[in-house]
């Protein structure tokens, strides 16, 4: 018996009884097989499109980064602008009020030079009448 199959030892019930028992495993677990199967190759289906979704998702928040970036950019130039306006509109100020003190100053002068003239002109007069009248 020593070099006789092991199953030819067993009795043919205990044989029969085993494959009976493999039967009814099988007739539970091909069907579960069968609906794993199915249902991982639908989700398979499904999902062909995953790399297309994540490239699309990542490109949407890209763009919403991008967006927010430049619309902040957009306000600090803005901000800046406002302040070089109101750099430019202190400078002309300054330089306007500048010009009209000089063109003020430049009135008096020649207002006071005017002035001196007359006076000039008045004791030039003066001395003419005093030398027409000692002479």
């Amino acid at each position: 018996m020593t070099s006789q199959d092991p199953e030819s030892t067993v009795p043919i019930s205990e044989r029969v009884k085993f494959w009976e028992e493999q039967d009814k495993i099988n007739k539970e677990l091909i069907p579960r097989v069968i609906r794993q199967h199915e249902l991982l190759t639908r989700h398979i289906g499904e999902h062909e499109s995953l790399p297309e979704v994540v490239a699309n998702a990542v490109h949407n928040a890209v763009t919403t980064v991008r967006t927010e970036q430049k619309r902040e950019f957009d306000e600090e130039v803005s901000r800046i602008n406002m302040g070089v306006e109101e750099q430019v509109a202190a400078a002309v100020r300054s330089a306007t009020a500048a010009a009209e003190e000089r063109a003020r100053r430049a009135r008096n002068l020649a207002i006071s030079l005017g002035f001196v003239a007359f006076l000039a002109g008045v004791a030039g007069m003066s001395l003419g009448v005093v030398a027409l009248f000692a002479g």
